[in-house]
């Protein structure tokens, strides 16, 4: 589809406060609250022609999910500060850890909006699933650094073992912690890993 030629912009849903995901979704005109001393450009703008990747899009204040349904079924939008309707055209992809059915039941997440993006949905095994999982992790360690020490079984065996309910951010997330604490070692022992490897919960399937 033309989609495919255009940008991947990538929206983290998680973590942001009040008003910061209005602003960087729709974007602001000058002047449109304080601090606002330049026009920004929205992600939603940035999409066009292209994809716009909701990440956790389960995280979304309940508030947001309505303006994110306005767009999703009229197509328009406008900037923060302005009256002035823009067409969105742009492909959708969303991802949680979430169980976005559950939540509906708990009134946490719009019924409307989840039946809405769900489209094609696509679930992914949690990492300790995975038959590559040792790949992943040397892979992941190779990008911190050309010759990372190397992991003993047992800290293979718990990297193996843990949930990873944050799934590959918190691996990559875990092994840094690991390479920082076994600078000058010869290899990296369960130690090094992030207290909360210890846990062995089983982790929900991500789903796109």
């Amino acid at each position: 589809s033309a989609e495919c030629d255009g940008e991947f912009i990538t929206v983290e849903c998680s973590g942001l406060a009040d008003g910061v995901f209005e602003n960087r979704l729709f974007g602001y005109e000058k002047g449109a609250f304080q601090g606002a001393d330049h026009r920004q450009i929205g992600q939603i703008e940035s999409a066009a022609g292209g994809t716009l990747f909701l990440d956790e899009v389960g995280d979304i204040p309940l508030p947001q999910q309505a303006k994110l349904l306005n767009l999703l079924e009229t197509g328009t939008y406008h900037r923060i500060g302005s009256m002035d309707d823009r067409r969105a055209a742009f492909r959708l992809v969303c991802a949680t850890h979430r169980d976005l059915g559950a939540m509906v039941a708990r009134g946490e997440f719009r019924q409307d909006l989840y039946y809405r993006i769900r489209g094609a949905v696509l679930s992914l095994p949690p990492l300790r699933a995975r038959t590559d999982l040792d790949e992943l992790t040397d892979a992941l360690l190779r990008q911190r650094t050309a010759e990372p020490p190397p992991l003993t079984p047992e800290a293979r065996a718990r990297i193996r073992d843990h949930a990873w309910p944050g799934n590959v951010r918190e691996l990559k997330t875990a092994l840094h912690h690991a390479l920082v604490m076994a600078a000058g070692e010869p290899a990296i022992e369960p130690h090094h890993l992030p207290q909360e490897t210890y846990s062995c919960a089983p982790a929900p399937a991500r789903a796109e």
